[in-house]
């Protein structure tokens, strides 16, 4: 499994059984992007309160399941190079409106939303990482590889 520029990442990060460790809300956790062949822009609570860069590989062991959502050959580009903007800005939590989370930072759903929004000029609303995944259902995005192989995601 091999991300190319453009994809979204959604993993999942809960451990033991049901929801346990998994504070967010819906199955899945984290929603990353990826803005170079190995790297990948996310936003992170601990310890660095900020949006990172990451590398791929240490992105993929860090998780356990991770579902790799491919947008649209054209928005590719455009979408890698507004997530690279949002690099640095600090971390906030709540998922708030576009325009006032400018001033008050970003989190992992709105660095893919503000991103997918700049590629193709359409919000989406996505406030929790599920909400990419329903964009796979709806035709957005397509659901291209997983880790595990096989994983069949939850639509919600």
């Amino acid at each position: 499994m091999r991300p190319i520029i453009g994809d979204f990442f959604l993993t999942r990060n809960a451990e033991g059984p049901g929801e346990w460790g998994n504070p967010s809300p819906g199955h899945w956790n984290h929603v990353a992007v990826c803005v170079a062949s190995d790297w990948i822009i996310e936003a992170q609570v601990e310890p660095h309160n900020r949006v990172i860069a990451s590398d791929w590989y240490e992105f993929y062991n860090r998780y356990p399941e991770i579902v790799i959502l491919r947008p649209p050959v054209q928005y590719a580009v455009p979408i890698a190079y507004r997530a690279k903007t949002l690099f640095g800005r600090p971390y906030r939590r709540i998922a708030i409106s576009l325009a006032r989370r400018e001033k008050v930072g970003e989190n992992c759903v709105t660095i893919a939303r503000k991103s997918w929004l700049y590629a193709s000029g359409t919000d989406l609303k996505w406030r929790i990482p599920d909400h990419l995944l329903g964009s796979a259902v709806t035709g957005y995005l397509s659901v291209v590889g997983s880790k595990p192989a096989g994983l069949i995601p939850a639509f919600s």
